[in-house]
Formats: structure tokens, sequence, C-alpha cells
């Protein structure tokens, strides 16, 4: 798979990252609340912090969040565990961003 067609990949993946970890929150915490900006503030220095926020004992920042990137990253990687291992923290690190950096898009799509 050439270059450019993992990176165009892994921006619809960060995407539903954002949108699967927003739609959860959205589910946790009602939608009275700026969803995207709550989740981003609690974990912006440290994303175990939406253990707490959700009370889900780390199953919407695994299940709903982290996993989807992994399930991605062992898609174009062929399941190579190694690299996949390597990549995850990083794709998750993008994605985050990308939550902070758009959270009234996330919260408008959600609404």
């Amino acid at each position: 798979m050439t270059k450019k067609k993992i990176l165009n990949m892994e921006e619809k993946i960060i995407h539903d990252m954002d949108d699967f970890l927003v739609e959860y929150g959205a589910k946790k915490l009602g939608n009275d609340v700026d969803v995207a900006n709550k989740i981003y503030e609690t974990g912006k220095s440290n994303i175990k912090n939406l253990d707490n926020l959700f009370n889900d004992q780390g199953f919407g920042r695994t299940e709903k969040f982290y996993n989807i990137g992994v399930g991605y990253l062992n898609d174009v990687y062929d399941h190579n565990s190694e690299i996949v291992n390597q990549k995850a923290p990083e794709i998750a690190k993008k994605a985050f961003n990308y939550l902070g950096k758009n959270e009234q898009a996330l919260d408008a799509w959600e609404a």
C-alpha cells in the first residue's frame, strides 16, 4: 500500500475513532453538555482520565477509541503485531489531537 493511501486511510480512521468516542461520551454524559470538549479537556493531560469521566473502568477509552485504531492498523500492516504495537499509540495521539482541534464540529455532528 502506498504511503499516500495509508495517510488517506489514517485520516478516515482518525475521524471514526473520534466519532465513536464522542458518540459513546454522549450516551454516558448526555447530549446537554459539550461532549467533545468535555472529553478533550478531561483526557488532554492523560487519556486514562476518561475512565473516571465515563465511570467505565476503561471501556470507552479502549473499546470505543483505542481498539478502533488498532483494528485499522492490523488491516494496513497485515496483522504485524510489532508494527501495530508501535503505531497504535501514535494514531491514538493523532486522533485525540484532532478531537481537540475539532470539538465544535464533532459536537455539532452528535447533536
